[in-house]
Protein backbone atom coordinates (compact mmCIF):
# COMPACT_ATOMS: atom_id res chain seq x y z
CA UNK A 1 0.00 0.00 0.00
CA UNK A 2 2.79 2.52 0.58
CA UNK A 3 4.32 1.63 -2.68
CA UNK A 4 1.05 2.62 -4.25
CA UNK A 5 1.09 5.51 -2.41
CA UNK A 6 4.60 6.46 -4.06
CA UNK A 7 3.58 5.65 -7.50
CA UNK A 8 0.45 8.17 -6.92
CA UNK A 9 -2.03 5.24 -7.37
CA UNK A 10 -4.54 6.08 -5.17
CA UNK A 11 -7.37 3.36 -5.19
CA UNK A 12 -10.68 3.24 -3.05
CA UNK A 13 -11.27 0.62 -0.36
CA UNK A 14 -13.04 -2.04 -2.06
CA UNK A 15 -10.90 -1.73 -4.86
CA UNK A 16 -7.74 -2.28 -2.77
CA UNK A 17 -9.36 -5.34 -0.70
CA UNK A 18 -10.05 -7.05 -4.07
CA UNK A 19 -6.32 -6.50 -5.07
CA UNK A 20 -5.04 -7.77 -2.16
CA UNK A 21 -7.11 -10.69 -1.84
CA UNK A 22 -6.00 -11.63 -5.16
CA UNK A 23 -2.41 -11.33 -4.16
CA UNK A 24 -1.81 -12.44 -1.19
CA UNK A 25 -1.93 -16.24 -2.10
CA UNK A 26 -0.32 -17.79 1.31
CA UNK A 27 -3.35 -17.27 2.86
CA UNK A 28 -1.96 -14.64 5.39
CA UNK A 29 -2.07 -10.90 6.30
CA UNK A 30 1.47 -10.25 6.17
CA UNK A 31 2.60 -10.92 2.62
CA UNK A 32 1.76 -10.15 -0.91
CA UNK A 33 2.73 -11.22 -3.99
CA UNK A 34 3.85 -8.29 -5.83
CA UNK A 35 5.93 -10.34 -8.69
CA UNK A 36 2.66 -11.64 -10.17
CA UNK A 37 0.88 -8.11 -9.61
CA UNK A 38 3.78 -7.01 -11.68
CA UNK A 39 3.62 -9.41 -14.43
CA UNK A 40 -0.47 -8.92 -15.02
CA UNK A 41 0.44 -5.03 -15.42
CA UNK A 42 3.48 -4.76 -17.50
CA UNK A 43 2.48 -7.87 -19.35
CA UNK A 44 5.15 -8.70 -22.38
CA UNK A 45 2.25 -9.21 -24.70
CA UNK A 46 2.08 -5.09 -24.58
CA UNK A 47 5.24 -4.49 -24.18
CA UNK A 48 7.14 -6.49 -26.63
CA UNK A 49 4.10 -7.78 -28.67
CA UNK A 50 5.38 -11.16 -27.85
CA UNK A 51 4.61 -12.81 -24.30
CA UNK A 52 6.40 -15.44 -21.92
CA UNK A 53 5.31 -18.20 -23.28
CA UNK A 54 6.43 -17.65 -27.31
CA UNK A 55 9.11 -19.95 -28.27
CA UNK A 56 10.52 -21.15 -25.34
CA UNK A 57 13.51 -23.87 -26.01
CA UNK A 58 11.58 -26.28 -23.94
CA UNK A 59 8.90 -26.77 -26.45
CA UNK A 60 11.42 -28.10 -28.98
CA UNK A 61 14.10 -29.99 -26.47
CA UNK A 62 12.30 -31.04 -23.22
CA UNK A 63 14.82 -31.79 -20.80
CA UNK A 64 13.09 -35.12 -20.06
CA UNK A 65 13.57 -36.17 -23.29
CA UNK A 66 16.40 -39.03 -23.78
CA UNK A 67 19.31 -37.59 -25.93
CA UNK A 68 19.15 -39.16 -29.25
CA UNK A 69 23.07 -39.95 -31.01
CA UNK A 70 23.33 -41.22 -34.47
CA UNK A 71 25.67 -42.74 -35.97
CA UNK A 72 28.00 -41.83 -38.31
CA UNK A 73 26.92 -43.87 -41.94
CA UNK A 74 30.32 -44.36 -44.05
CA UNK A 75 29.76 -44.55 -47.49
CA UNK A 76 32.69 -45.06 -49.99
CA UNK A 77 32.90 -47.12 -52.61
CA UNK A 78 36.70 -48.43 -53.32
CA UNK A 79 37.82 -49.65 -56.49
CA UNK A 80 39.98 -52.48 -55.32
CA UNK A 81 41.91 -53.75 -51.36
CA UNK A 82 44.89 -51.32 -52.83
CA UNK A 83 42.95 -48.16 -52.65
CA UNK A 84 41.80 -49.02 -49.45
CA UNK A 85 45.29 -49.30 -47.95
CA UNK A 86 46.01 -46.52 -49.79
CA UNK A 87 43.35 -44.54 -47.72
CA UNK A 88 44.63 -45.73 -44.45
CA UNK A 89 48.37 -45.56 -45.11
CA UNK A 90 47.94 -42.00 -45.83
CA UNK A 91 46.15 -41.42 -42.24
CA UNK A 92 48.68 -43.55 -40.55
CA UNK A 93 51.39 -41.17 -42.19
CA UNK A 94 49.55 -37.90 -41.24
CA UNK A 95 49.28 -38.71 -38.48
CA UNK A 96 52.13 -40.96 -37.55
CA UNK A 97 50.04 -44.38 -36.03
CA UNK A 98 51.42 -47.37 -35.54
CA UNK A 99 48.54 -49.91 -35.91
CA UNK A 100 49.70 -52.71 -34.35
CA UNK A 101 49.52 -51.08 -31.18
CA UNK A 102 45.55 -51.44 -31.43
CA UNK A 103 45.45 -54.72 -32.63
CA UNK A 104 48.01 -56.77 -29.98
CA UNK A 105 45.69 -56.07 -26.99
CA UNK A 106 43.03 -58.75 -28.91
CA UNK A 107 45.41 -61.47 -29.98
CA UNK A 108 46.23 -63.07 -26.80
CA UNK A 109 47.86 -65.82 -28.06
CA UNK A 110 50.32 -64.05 -30.31
CA UNK A 111 48.51 -66.21 -33.24
CA UNK A 112 48.67 -62.65 -35.52
CA UNK A 113 44.68 -63.46 -35.67
CA UNK A 114 41.73 -62.02 -34.31
CA UNK A 115 38.40 -61.91 -35.10
CA UNK A 116 36.43 -59.52 -37.98
CA UNK A 117 34.63 -57.75 -35.36
CA UNK A 118 37.75 -57.01 -32.99
CA UNK A 119 39.13 -56.30 -35.96
CA UNK A 120 36.58 -53.03 -36.87
CA UNK A 121 36.49 -52.25 -32.67
CA UNK A 122 40.51 -51.44 -33.37
CA UNK A 123 40.18 -49.65 -36.49
CA UNK A 124 37.68 -47.33 -34.60
CA UNK A 125 39.80 -47.05 -31.69
CA UNK A 126 42.29 -45.56 -34.57
CA UNK A 127 39.21 -43.07 -35.30
CA UNK A 128 39.34 -43.91 -38.65
CA UNK A 129 35.98 -45.30 -39.74
CA UNK A 130 35.91 -47.37 -42.69
CA UNK A 131 32.00 -48.33 -44.63
CA UNK A 132 30.61 -51.46 -44.91
CA UNK A 133 32.60 -52.06 -48.61
CA UNK A 134 35.97 -51.14 -47.91
CA UNK A 135 35.04 -53.81 -44.43
CA UNK A 136 34.19 -56.50 -47.01
CA UNK A 137 37.11 -56.26 -49.14
CA UNK A 138 39.52 -55.87 -46.24
CA UNK A 139 37.85 -59.25 -44.42
CA UNK A 140 37.97 -61.10 -47.67
CA UNK A 141 41.79 -60.06 -48.73
CA UNK A 142 43.17 -60.67 -45.28
CA UNK A 143 40.65 -63.96 -43.96
CA UNK A 144 42.78 -66.91 -42.14
CA UNK A 145 43.44 -70.15 -42.94
CA UNK A 146 40.46 -72.43 -42.17
CA UNK A 147 42.12 -75.00 -39.26
CA UNK A 148 43.41 -71.98 -37.55
CA UNK A 149 39.60 -70.56 -37.70
CA UNK A 150 38.35 -73.80 -35.96
CA UNK A 151 40.71 -73.87 -33.40
CA UNK A 152 40.89 -70.16 -31.95
CA UNK A 153 37.62 -68.16 -33.78
CA UNK A 154 34.12 -68.13 -31.84
CA UNK A 155 31.30 -69.60 -33.93
CA UNK A 156 30.10 -67.69 -36.38
CA UNK A 157 33.04 -65.31 -36.80
CA UNK A 158 35.61 -65.27 -39.12
CA UNK A 159 39.44 -64.72 -38.30
CA UNK A 160 41.56 -61.72 -39.53
CA UNK A 161 45.18 -61.87 -40.27
CA UNK A 162 46.17 -58.08 -38.41
CA UNK A 163 49.93 -59.28 -38.57
CA UNK A 164 49.97 -59.06 -42.50
CA UNK A 165 46.95 -56.12 -42.63
CA UNK A 166 49.84 -53.87 -40.34
CA UNK A 167 53.28 -55.07 -42.36
CA UNK A 168 51.37 -53.79 -45.86
CA UNK A 169 50.28 -50.63 -43.92
CA UNK A 170 53.92 -49.82 -42.33
CA UNK A 171 55.50 -50.08 -45.74
CA UNK A 172 54.75 -46.44 -45.80
CA UNK A 173 57.54 -45.73 -42.63
CA UNK A 174 60.11 -48.74 -43.30
CA UNK A 175 60.13 -52.31 -45.31
CA UNK A 176 60.87 -55.63 -43.15
CA UNK A 177 63.73 -57.76 -43.35
CA UNK A 178 65.71 -55.15 -44.86
CA UNK A 179 68.85 -56.75 -42.35
CA UNK A 180 68.59 -59.96 -44.28
CA UNK A 181 68.84 -58.44 -47.50
CA UNK A 182 71.17 -54.74 -48.18
CA UNK A 183 70.76 -54.67 -51.65
CA UNK A 184 67.02 -54.75 -51.44
CA UNK A 185 65.52 -51.83 -53.66
CA UNK A 186 63.01 -49.98 -51.12
CA UNK A 187 59.72 -48.47 -53.05
CA UNK A 188 57.61 -46.22 -50.84
CA UNK A 189 53.80 -47.52 -51.41
CA UNK A 190 51.35 -45.44 -53.01
CA UNK A 191 48.90 -43.15 -50.77
CA UNK A 192 46.50 -42.07 -54.15
CA UNK A 193 42.99 -43.36 -54.04
CA UNK A 194 40.71 -42.96 -56.66
CA UNK A 195 37.26 -43.51 -55.15
CA UNK A 196 35.78 -40.39 -54.46
CA UNK A 197 36.38 -38.54 -57.51
CA UNK A 198 34.03 -37.26 -60.10
CA UNK A 199 33.60 -39.83 -63.43
CA UNK A 200 33.76 -37.73 -66.49
CA UNK A 201 31.58 -38.36 -69.49
CA UNK A 202 33.15 -38.36 -72.75
CA UNK A 203 31.07 -35.41 -73.46
CA UNK A 204 32.94 -33.37 -70.76
CA UNK A 205 36.03 -34.56 -71.76
CA UNK A 206 36.00 -33.17 -75.38
CA UNK A 207 34.39 -30.11 -74.14
CA UNK A 208 37.75 -30.05 -71.43
CA UNK A 209 39.86 -30.33 -74.18
CA UNK A 210 38.43 -27.91 -76.15
CA UNK A 211 38.37 -25.38 -73.45
CA UNK A 212 41.92 -25.77 -72.75
CA UNK A 213 42.85 -25.05 -76.46
CA UNK A 214 41.23 -22.59 -76.28
CA UNK A 215 42.89 -21.22 -73.15
CA UNK A 216 46.26 -22.03 -74.28
CA UNK A 217 45.37 -19.85 -77.77
CA UNK A 218 44.36 -16.64 -75.49
CA UNK A 219 47.80 -17.08 -73.38
CA UNK A 220 49.91 -17.21 -76.33
CA UNK A 221 48.21 -14.37 -77.59
CA UNK A 222 48.27 -11.94 -75.04
CA UNK A 223 51.58 -13.58 -73.25
CA UNK A 224 49.58 -13.61 -69.69
CA UNK A 225 51.58 -15.59 -66.78
CA UNK A 226 48.79 -17.37 -65.62
CA UNK A 227 50.08 -18.83 -62.21
CA UNK A 228 50.57 -15.61 -60.66
CA UNK A 229 47.08 -14.96 -60.47
CA UNK A 230 46.06 -18.91 -59.18
CA UNK A 231 49.43 -18.20 -56.54
CA UNK A 232 47.52 -15.27 -54.79
CA UNK A 233 44.06 -17.25 -54.12
CA UNK A 234 47.02 -20.08 -52.60
CA UNK A 235 48.71 -18.58 -49.72
CA UNK A 236 49.84 -21.75 -48.57
CA UNK A 237 51.57 -23.10 -52.17
CA UNK A 238 48.88 -26.29 -51.39
CA UNK A 239 48.38 -26.05 -55.86
CA UNK A 240 44.95 -26.07 -55.46
CA UNK A 241 42.02 -23.42 -55.14
CA UNK A 242 38.44 -24.12 -54.40
CA UNK A 243 35.84 -24.30 -58.04
CA UNK A 244 35.12 -20.99 -57.04
CA UNK A 245 38.01 -19.40 -57.14
CA UNK A 246 39.46 -21.18 -60.62
CA UNK A 247 36.40 -19.58 -61.94
CA UNK A 248 36.96 -16.50 -60.30
CA UNK A 249 40.79 -16.46 -61.86
CA UNK A 250 39.68 -17.44 -65.06
CA UNK A 251 37.07 -14.52 -64.87
CA UNK A 252 39.90 -12.11 -64.43
CA UNK A 253 41.67 -13.37 -67.58
CA UNK A 254 38.40 -11.95 -69.88
CA UNK A 255 37.86 -15.99 -69.90
CA UNK A 256 34.03 -16.54 -69.10
CA UNK A 257 32.75 -19.53 -69.23
CA UNK A 258 29.21 -21.19 -69.35
CA UNK A 259 28.07 -22.69 -66.62
CA UNK A 260 28.29 -26.32 -68.45
CA UNK A 261 31.79 -25.64 -69.56
CA UNK A 262 32.81 -25.05 -65.84
CA UNK A 263 31.16 -28.18 -64.47
CA UNK A 264 32.94 -29.82 -67.15
CA UNK A 265 36.29 -28.45 -66.63
CA UNK A 266 35.88 -28.81 -62.68
CA UNK A 267 34.90 -32.22 -63.20
CA UNK A 268 38.30 -32.76 -65.44
CA UNK A 269 40.56 -31.15 -62.94
CA UNK A 270 39.21 -32.11 -59.82
CA UNK A 271 40.75 -34.42 -56.84
CA UNK A 272 39.03 -36.45 -53.76
CA UNK A 273 38.59 -33.50 -51.75
CA UNK A 274 36.65 -31.41 -54.53
CA UNK A 275 39.88 -29.32 -55.33
CA UNK A 276 40.69 -27.95 -58.31
CA UNK A 277 44.36 -28.45 -58.84
CA UNK A 278 45.35 -26.09 -60.94
CA UNK A 279 48.80 -27.17 -61.94
CA UNK A 280 47.82 -29.99 -64.25
CA UNK A 281 45.50 -27.05 -66.08
CA UNK A 282 48.38 -24.91 -66.28
CA UNK A 283 50.87 -27.90 -67.51
CA UNK A 284 47.78 -28.58 -69.62
CA UNK A 285 47.50 -25.26 -71.34
CA UNK A 286 50.71 -23.25 -71.26
CA UNK A 287 51.82 -22.90 -74.64
CA UNK A 288 54.87 -24.88 -75.53
CA UNK A 289 56.24 -22.44 -78.38
CA UNK A 290 55.88 -18.64 -77.54
CA UNK A 291 55.60 -16.37 -80.21
CA UNK A 292 59.29 -14.80 -81.63
CA UNK A 293 59.07 -10.88 -81.29
CA UNK A 294 61.70 -9.04 -83.13
CA UNK A 295 61.92 -5.82 -81.46
CA UNK A 296 62.58 -7.28 -77.74
CA UNK A 297 65.43 -9.16 -79.24
CA UNK A 298 68.30 -9.39 -76.69
CA UNK A 299 71.27 -7.74 -77.94
CA UNK A 300 73.33 -8.00 -74.53
CA UNK A 301 76.59 -9.17 -74.22
CA UNK A 302 77.35 -11.50 -70.96
CA UNK A 303 80.60 -10.62 -69.26
CA UNK A 304 82.07 -12.88 -66.50
CA UNK A 305 82.46 -10.36 -63.44
CA UNK A 306 83.07 -11.64 -60.23
CA UNK A 307 83.93 -9.26 -57.04
CA UNK A 308 87.03 -9.46 -55.83
CA UNK A 309 86.78 -6.83 -52.70
CA UNK A 310 89.23 -4.27 -51.67
CA UNK A 311 93.04 -5.28 -52.15
CA UNK A 312 94.78 -2.69 -49.76
CA UNK A 313 95.32 -3.70 -46.36
CA UNK A 314 94.76 -0.46 -44.66
CA UNK A 315 91.62 0.00 -46.56
CA UNK A 316 90.33 -3.44 -45.60
CA UNK A 317 91.40 -2.66 -42.07
CA UNK A 318 89.40 0.47 -42.44
CA UNK A 319 86.49 -1.18 -43.52
CA UNK A 320 86.42 -3.80 -40.54
CA UNK A 321 86.81 -0.71 -38.20
CA UNK A 322 83.61 0.80 -39.64
CA UNK A 323 81.87 -2.50 -39.15
CA UNK A 324 82.76 -2.71 -35.37
CA UNK A 325 82.50 0.89 -34.47
CA UNK A 326 78.56 0.56 -35.72
CA UNK A 327 78.44 -2.93 -34.51
CA UNK A 328 80.22 -1.95 -31.20
CA UNK A 329 81.04 -5.91 -31.50
CA UNK A 330 83.99 -6.93 -28.52
CA UNK A 331 85.46 -9.57 -31.12
CA UNK A 332 88.13 -10.92 -28.05
CA UNK A 333 85.11 -12.68 -26.39
CA UNK A 334 84.28 -14.49 -29.38
CA UNK A 335 87.62 -15.66 -30.46
CA UNK A 336 88.27 -17.17 -26.72
CA UNK A 337 85.46 -19.00 -27.17
CA UNK A 338 87.23 -20.87 -29.31
CA UNK A 339 90.81 -20.65 -27.38
CA UNK A 340 90.42 -22.27 -24.12
CA UNK A 341 93.52 -22.67 -23.32
CA UNK A 342 94.30 -18.93 -23.95
CA UNK A 343 97.17 -19.48 -26.43
CA UNK A 344 96.10 -16.35 -28.70
CA UNK A 345 95.65 -18.53 -32.05
CA UNK A 346 92.79 -19.99 -33.33
CA UNK A 347 92.46 -21.76 -36.96
CA UNK A 348 92.39 -20.47 -39.97
CA UNK A 349 88.52 -21.67 -40.73
CA UNK A 350 87.62 -20.90 -36.90
CA UNK A 351 88.73 -17.25 -37.35
CA UNK A 352 86.50 -16.31 -40.45
CA UNK A 353 83.49 -18.19 -38.79
CA UNK A 354 84.29 -15.66 -35.92
CA UNK A 355 84.24 -12.72 -38.27
CA UNK A 356 80.72 -13.95 -39.89
CA UNK A 357 78.80 -14.88 -37.18
CA UNK A 358 79.25 -11.16 -36.60
CA UNK A 359 77.96 -10.20 -40.09
CA UNK A 360 81.71 -9.48 -41.02
CA UNK A 361 81.64 -10.62 -44.33
CA UNK A 362 84.77 -10.75 -46.62
CA UNK A 363 85.80 -11.80 -49.92
CA UNK A 364 88.21 -14.73 -50.63
CA UNK A 365 90.91 -12.01 -51.25
CA UNK A 366 90.38 -9.96 -48.95
CA UNK A 367 90.92 -12.62 -45.85
CA UNK A 368 93.95 -13.95 -47.85
CA UNK A 369 95.20 -10.66 -47.32
CA UNK A 370 94.65 -11.20 -43.66
CA UNK A 371 95.87 -14.63 -43.52
CA UNK A 372 99.49 -13.19 -44.84
CA UNK A 373 99.47 -10.74 -42.09
CA UNK A 374 98.79 -12.32 -38.87
CA UNK A 375 99.32 -16.08 -39.64
CA UNK A 376 101.79 -17.79 -37.48
CA UNK A 377 105.25 -18.49 -38.80
CA UNK A 378 105.64 -22.10 -37.25
CA UNK A 379 102.29 -22.94 -38.98
CA UNK A 380 100.52 -20.66 -41.67
CA UNK A 381 96.80 -22.41 -40.94
CA UNK A 382 96.72 -20.60 -37.70
CA UNK A 383 96.07 -17.39 -36.81
CA UNK A 384 97.17 -14.80 -34.13
CA UNK A 385 94.05 -13.27 -33.15
CA UNK A 386 95.69 -11.02 -30.23
CA UNK A 387 97.27 -9.03 -33.16
CA UNK A 388 94.67 -8.06 -34.89
CA UNK A 389 92.10 -7.70 -32.01
CA UNK A 390 94.13 -4.77 -30.72
CA UNK A 391 94.58 -3.43 -33.63
CA UNK A 392 91.17 -3.07 -34.11
CA UNK A 393 90.52 -1.95 -30.33
CA UNK A 394 92.24 1.45 -31.18
CA UNK A 395 89.36 3.19 -32.15
CA UNK A 396 88.10 2.77 -28.70
CA UNK A 397 91.02 3.11 -26.46
CA UNK A 398 94.74 2.99 -26.37
CA UNK A 399 96.53 0.76 -24.95
CA UNK A 400 98.89 1.47 -22.06
CA UNK A 401 96.66 4.34 -20.94
CA UNK A 402 97.82 4.19 -17.01
CA UNK A 403 101.51 4.58 -17.95
CA UNK A 404 100.64 7.45 -19.45
CA UNK A 405 97.90 9.48 -17.77
CA UNK A 406 98.44 12.34 -20.50
CA UNK A 407 98.44 10.97 -23.52
CA UNK A 408 95.47 12.10 -25.91
CA UNK A 409 93.05 9.18 -27.62
CA UNK A 410 91.97 10.17 -31.05
CA UNK A 411 88.05 9.29 -31.84
CA UNK A 412 87.89 7.33 -34.50
CA UNK A 413 84.57 8.49 -36.74
CA UNK A 414 83.38 5.92 -39.04
CA UNK A 415 82.19 6.56 -42.65
CA UNK A 416 79.10 8.34 -43.50
CA UNK A 417 76.58 6.06 -44.75
CA UNK A 418 77.13 7.50 -48.49
CA UNK A 419 80.14 6.26 -49.36
CA UNK A 420 81.57 8.51 -52.26
CA UNK A 421 83.29 5.05 -53.74
CA UNK A 422 79.73 4.18 -54.02
CA UNK A 423 78.32 7.11 -56.02
CA UNK A 424 77.50 6.22 -59.63
CA UNK A 425 79.55 8.22 -62.24
CA UNK A 426 77.46 9.91 -64.86
CA UNK A 427 78.79 6.83 -67.59
CA UNK A 428 77.49 4.27 -65.03
CA UNK A 429 74.47 5.96 -64.81
CA UNK A 430 73.44 6.57 -68.49
CA UNK A 431 74.60 2.30 -68.73
CA UNK A 432 72.27 2.00 -65.45
CA UNK A 433 69.29 3.84 -67.09
CA UNK A 434 69.77 2.18 -70.86
CA UNK A 435 69.63 -1.11 -69.00
CA UNK A 436 66.55 -0.16 -66.97
CA UNK A 437 64.73 0.97 -69.73
CA UNK A 438 65.55 -2.51 -71.28
CA UNK A 439 64.18 -4.24 -68.67
CA UNK A 440 61.19 -1.91 -68.63
CA UNK A 441 60.58 -2.71 -72.76
CA UNK A 442 61.20 -6.08 -72.03
CA UNK A 443 58.77 -6.72 -69.39
CA UNK A 444 55.92 -4.22 -71.37
CA UNK A 445 56.24 -6.06 -74.65
CA UNK A 446 55.60 -9.54 -72.78
CA UNK A 447 53.40 -9.09 -70.03
CA UNK A 448 55.11 -10.13 -67.23
CA UNK A 449 55.28 -9.56 -63.53
CA UNK A 450 57.93 -9.63 -62.26
CA UNK A 451 57.27 -9.96 -58.80
CA UNK A 452 55.57 -13.39 -58.55
CA UNK A 453 59.11 -15.23 -60.21
CA UNK A 454 60.99 -13.35 -57.29
CA UNK A 455 58.94 -14.87 -55.06
CA UNK A 456 59.01 -18.47 -56.37
CA UNK A 457 62.73 -17.86 -55.19
CA UNK A 458 62.06 -16.45 -52.06
CA UNK A 459 60.15 -19.37 -49.79
CA UNK A 460 60.11 -17.35 -46.79
CA UNK A 461 58.97 -13.73 -47.75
Amino acid sequence: MRVLNRLKIDLPEDLLSLLLKNYMDKGNADEVNYFEFINDVDRPEDMFGAGRDFNHSYDYFSVTDPRAVETQIIKLQPEDVDDVLSRIRKYCSQNRIRLQEFFRDFDKLRSGRITSTQFRTGMSMVKLNLSQSEFDLLCNFYSASPHTIKSIAPAGQSLFNWRDFCDDVDKIFFTKGLEKDATTEVNLPTIVTKYGQLCTSKLDNNLADNIVRRFKQKLMRERLDAKSFFQSWDKHNRYKVSPKQFRQVLSTFGFNLTDNESDALCKYYTNQEGEIEYLKFLRDSNPDDLVPVEETKSRYNAKGWKFSGITDYDALMLKIKNIVKKGRIRLMEFFQDHDNLRKGYVPYMKYKGVLRSQNIELTDTENEILLDRFKLSEDSKLINYVDFVEEIDRIFTKKGLEREPRATVEEFTPINIIDPDDVLTDAEEDVLEACLQRLGRETRNRRLLLKPLFQDKDKIN
